[in-house]
């Protein structure tokens, strides 16, 4: 069934509903993960990544250079 997606602001997401998942290889620097995403429109970005999973691996974020290192 369709699972609604809610933007950071609690708003929900008008690009639509996550009805399809993609399991992916994701490399960033040395650590590679397979991932299972949600498929949904997300506007100009391309993928988000769940707080949870951030919490988890709690990578380094340049929010000036968009780099991520663990």
């Amino acid at each position: 069934r369709p699972i609604p997606v809610y933007n950071a602001d609690g708003t929900l997401n008008q690009g639509g509903l996550i009805t399809h998942y993609a399991t992916l290889r994701m490399t960033i620097g040395y650590h590679s993960e397979r991932i299972t995403f949600g498929v949904t429109n997300l506007g100009k970005s391309e993928l988000f990544l769940r707080h949870e999973w951030l919490k988890h691996h709690n990578p380094s974020i340049n929010w000036q250079t968009s780099s991520v290192k663990f």
